[in-house]
């Protein structure tokens, strides 16, 4: 790996850390005291997007905070690429299109 990219890899691990702290702080801070917060883990080991299950969900936590609704989870019926990140493009709050990073992902992976 180039340090250039080891560089990127640790800022965007730092960055986060920072958004998992601030929105836990949030949400301890909230009257919602029942939310529940899932824990993601983070390791130094490469993801490979074909075998592992749940790979968006663990390299997007701030946009998918309960870690559901991943493109290759189970359900009742198949959904397509195209349809998942066109739904995902346009769901309510905007998140996943204002993401500059998930956009990426959503080009790549259609294209």
């Amino acid at each position: 790996m180039s340090l250039k990219l080891l560089a990127q890899l640790e800022q965007s691990y730092n960055h986060i850390n920072k958004l998992k702290s601030d929105r836990i702080i949030r949400a301890l801070e909230s009257a919602e005291g029942d939310q529940t917060i899932v824990d993601m883990s983070f390791t130094g080991e490469v993801i490979d997007e074909f075998t592992t299950k749940g790979y968006i969900t663990m390299a997007f936590p701030t946009l998918f905070p309960y870690g559901t609704a991943d493109l290759r989870q189970l359900r009742p019926r198949k959904v397509c690429e195209c349809q998942y990140f066109q739904y995902l493009m346009k769901y309510k709050d905007g998140r996943f299109a204002r993401d500059s990073r998930f956009s990426i992902l959503d080009v790549e992976t259609i294209a």
